[in-house]
């Protein structure tokens, strides 16, 4: 199975209000805490049913959804994608690593 491979390159930016200047590096936990956050506002998943091995297919999140979940990482981190490389039905645990090296200075 091949990787799942999202590029935002083509997005056009946009200034939010609340975006942080310099954003922080964000924790495993934070990270976690606001995915389970929007899964649970925009698709209304049972986060109590839910842990950082939960896949994405277990809890009946597609590649589409993950899209406007990482639009969500975005806003609430401010910073954007330039890329995210996910294997095929990544864990929660391997979406939060993935915002991590995204955010991790260069």
């Amino acid at each position: 199975m091949a990787a799942f491979a999202v590029s935002f390159l083509g997005r056009q930016d946009q200034a939010h209000a609340h975006t942080k200047p310099e954003a922080a590096m964000s924790s495993n936990d934070q990270i976690l805490k606001q995915l389970l956050s929007s899964l649970h506002r925009r698709f209304a998943i049972d986060i109590e049913q839910v842990t950082a091995a939960s896949r994405l297919s277990d809890i009946g999140i597609d590649s589409l959804h993950l899209v406007d979940i990482m639009l969500d990482m975005e806003d609430a981190f401010g910073f954007r994608f330039e890329s995210l490389l996910l294997p095929p039905n990544p864990s929660l645990e391997q979406i939060t690593n993935a915002i991590l090296r995204e955010q991790a200075p260069e």
